[in-house]
């Protein structure tokens, strides 16, 4: 089986750990320049993750694979797995059809869904035409009669038009002369490669897509695409981009991407400062971290499993769970663990103690989207009585019993605020 190759250039930066919004782990001067900088509450998140990879060491590692460097971008090669086939052309115009597959958490190759493809003319820039990969990771793309015969280098990106792993893009073979039918065959990413991990990025963003899919929940409030930097300086979400340092902590990243989602979905409060997951502190940040988590819970973890965990999340509390906080830490809503656990019993269906509620998400999104809930949500209290407010009547009796379960007693204050 021939192998050609395809390219894949990323975005390189300087390295220090750092977990949140908009916050890293650094100097008390270098967090105030920051904070200066974007403008917004810095939050110094540092105890969410573990001791990372320098970015200067994954940018060597990563330089190491690359067979071409331009401008920081960097080219590595992709493999290919399956020959295109010669089929006969069906309509007018000229069709070219791949697919592209990538390695998953297991290791396993799985369809490189939600992409960007694209076709340029050699020398150039500008796109020809671009169409998004389906969920078995195909593509078509059609061209004018008039291209038979010319010349098409294929790219393809790992987002689209709502979110992007910047910089990072993935040249294809280039088809000299075009027939009127070009299947170019299935490529992947190199399972090998360090290159590769950024799959595992976009992976977790597939399954927030998923989840939204399968919930049936409008997209209307999306309107902005989000921006994925790895390797980062720190875990962190900050002015439309998500930071990461590590593509293969899945639970860190989900709590990232969550905060995304957050900013771009609810009119929230979010607070600010440090903070560490089993203490208290202010309302409105540990309803921010909170919601983070449980929605990384949601995309990746079985809402049946009975105990529910992340697995890279705070080493120090190795491992944390969603079911069954920990007597010793804090109680109440100012706790973003405990936050975290209240909405997962009001989503799970795994029966436990007194959490008897088992709410779809998109009941709970119901209740917090600000496309349909005017005003500013407060805190975990706030956004509890939102929620039950749209609750199905069956499952409204059940919901305090969820809540303090993990800690929360939401009593009249909750339920009449």
């Amino acid at each position: 089986m021939t192998k050609r190759a395809w390219v894949l250039p990323v975005l390189m930066m300087s390295v220090l750990t750092g977990c949140g919004v908009g916050g890293r782990a650094t100097s008390a001067a270098g967090m105030g320049e920051r904070a200066a900088a974007v403008r917004q509450p810095l939050v110094n998140d540092e105890d969410l993750a573990g001791p990372v990879t320098p970015v200067r060491l994954q940018a060597d590692e990563l330089g190491r694979e690359a067979v071409a460097s331009s401008r920081g971008v960097l080219t590595f090669r992709a493999q290919q797995v399956k020959e295109g086939r010669v089929s006969a052309p069906t309509g007018s115009g000229v069709r070219i059809t791949g697919l592209m597959s990538y390695p998953d958490f297991a290791g396993r190759s799985i369809p490189l869904a939600r992409a960007t493809v694209w076709a340029e003319a050699p020398g150039s820039a500008k796109r020809l035409i671009e169409v998004e990969t389906d969920r078995d990771g195909r593509w078509v793309i059609t061209l004018p009669d008039q291209w038979q015969g010319r010349a098409v280098n294929l790219y393809v990106e790992l987002g689209n038009r709502r979110w992007g792993i910047l910089n990072y893009r993935w040249a294809g073979p280039v088809l000299s002369a075009l027939a009127a039918a070009n299947d170019v065959g299935e490529w992947r990413l190199d399972p090998a490669s360090q290159n590769a991990r950024a799959g595992l990025i976009h992976q977790i963003w597939n399954r927030a897509m998923d989840t939204f899919e399968r919930e049936n929940i409008a997209l209307d409030w999306w309107t902005n695409r989000i921006g994925t930097k790895w390797p980062a300086d720190g875990n962190y979400y900050t002015m439309g981009t998500v930071s990461l340092t590590d593509p293969t902590w899945w639970d860190v990243n989900g709590h990232e991407i969550g905060h995304a989602i957050f900013f771009a979905a609810f009119n929230s409060s979010s607070g600010g400062g440090q903070h560490k997951i089993d203490e208290c502190y202010g309302a409105d940040l540990a309803w921010s971290e909170g919601f983070a988590s449980f929605f990384s819970g949601v995309i990746s973890i079985d809402r049946q499993d009975p105990d529910a965990r992340f697995e890279f999340m705070v080493p120090r509390r190795k491992p944390v769970r969603l079911e069954n906080v920990p007597d010793d830490v804090c109680k109440g809503h100012t706790n973003e663990w405990r936050v975290s656990s209240a909405f997962w019993d009001l989503y799970d269906t795994n029966v436990d103690g007194s959490d008897r509620a088992s709410l779809s998400f998109a009941s709970i999104w119901d209740g917090l989207v600000k496309t349909r809930n005017p005003g500013r949500i407060r805190d975990a209290l706030d956004a509890y009585q939102r929620v039950a407010a749209k609750a199905p009547q069956d499952q409204r009796a059940a919901m305090p019993g969820a809540f303090a379960q993990s800690g929360i007693t939401v009593g009249l204050l909750a339920q009449t605020r």
